[in-house]
């Protein structure tokens, strides 16, 4: 092989990866705020199965990018339509959590997990409970500062007692929900 022909392969290539390389995920860096619906399934631990129904909300949050890492916070709040059973719907759910992340040019890939609380709907009123929540997601930027995103998360809500009556009488019950959704957020 000429030495013409390596220099013309090493120029080819450190013109090809140079943009790559320099193609830096700072879209996803500071504030953002945004919108989100999907679906929510529910299993609680005395209804022998499991419901669901739709979410829909609004997030916000801040982003820190320190080359492809990034780290930062999100919360959420979420109106659903969800029924568990026995008259008891879900009317609110929201979070808040840290959020770490692989950002390569306008991909982030991030795992999320916090505080989550909910408000149940029962025909008594309305009561709530806090959990713990788990999950993973990717977002894409379509320009300078609009970002779509799919996300799963994991809620669990263990020993509600709030006045919630179980087939069995008032015990605890726990609730697990599992949910999907597609979102939009404006970077600043």
């Amino acid at each position: 092989m000429s030495k013409l022909t390596l220099v013309i392969a090493a120029t080819a290539v450190s013109l090809v990866t140079a943009p790559m390389a320099q193609a830096a995920p700072y879209e996803f860096a500071g504030v953002y705020v945004g919108a989100h619906a999907g679906y929510l399934d529910i299993d609680a631990d005395f209804s022998g199965g499991s419901d669901g129904g739709t979410m829909g909300g609004m997030q916000a949050g801040y982003n820190v990018i320190d080359g492809n890492l990034m780290w930062g916070f999100e919360f959420d709040v979420s109106l659903t339509d969800a029924s568990v059973c026995c008259s008891i719907d879900t009317h609110m759910i929201g979070t808040i959590r840290p959020r770490v992340g692989y950002a390569v040019d306008d991909w982030l890939i991030y795992a999320t997990g916090g505080l989550a609380s909910v408000q149940f709907d029962k025909f008594d009123g309305f009561d709530g409970s806090f959990g713990w929540t788990l999950g993973a997601g990717v977002e894409r930027m379509l320009g300078d500062i609009i970002g779509i995103k799919l996300e799963y998360r994991y809620m669990q809500f263990d020993n509600v007692e709030q006045g919630i009556t179980s087939p069995a009488g008032k015990s605890p019950i726990d609730f697990k929900m599992h949910t999907v959704m597609g979102g939009v957020n404006v970077h600043f």
